[in-house]
């Protein structure tokens, strides 16, 4: 979760929390571990994805690569390669 923080350098350490207890009930509700779940949220928080909207982003990008993280980043790094702005 560290090097999700490098992406947020704002978060306060309560958001911080806040962010660790979102990714552990993410995971769970995936039926995914947290190792799993964490490279896709850095992917899409680099990517551009804003913090408030990433999970819905992650939940949906899920759903359609069948929640297979290899999938998932790879959809994030096409979106990051043709600099498209994941925020339109």
């Amino acid at each position: 979760m560290r090097e999700v923080l490098t992406l947020l350098p704002k978060l306060s350490n309560e958001g911080f929390e806040s962010l660790k207890q979102e990714t552990l009930a993410f995971s769970k509700e995936l039926g995914k571990v947290p190792e799993e779940v964490v490279p896709a949220l850095y992917q899409s928080l680099s990517a551009g994805v804003p913090r408030e909207n990433v999970f819905e982003f992650l939940k949906t990008a899920g759903e359609l690569t069948n929640q297979d993280e290899l999938s998932m980043l790879l959809i994030l790094n096409t979106l990051k390669d043709y600099s498209i702005d994941i925020k339109d």
